[in-house]
């Protein structure tokens, strides 16, 4: 079985999860947000690296 993952980095406010949604559409494959990926990593052993990852904050650029 063949499995296809696209990631998409993205900005506030670029439209990149619109863009996401309609490209797996076309694609026919699902489609997962943060939480959903969240969820969906709860209860396996990766959940804690998972989840420090997404609590991670951004680094301010000017610095």
């Amino acid at each position: 079985m063949r499995h296809i993952i696209i990631t998409i980095g993205r900005q506030s406010g670029s439209g990149g999860r619109k863009i996401g949604e309609l490209l797996a559409e076309k694609l026919g494959i699902p489609c997962y947000g943060k939480s959903e990926l969240q969820k969906i990593a709860e209860g396996t052993d990766d959940y804690e690296e998972v989840q420090s990852f997404y609590e991670e904050e951004p680094v301010n650029s000017l610095l």
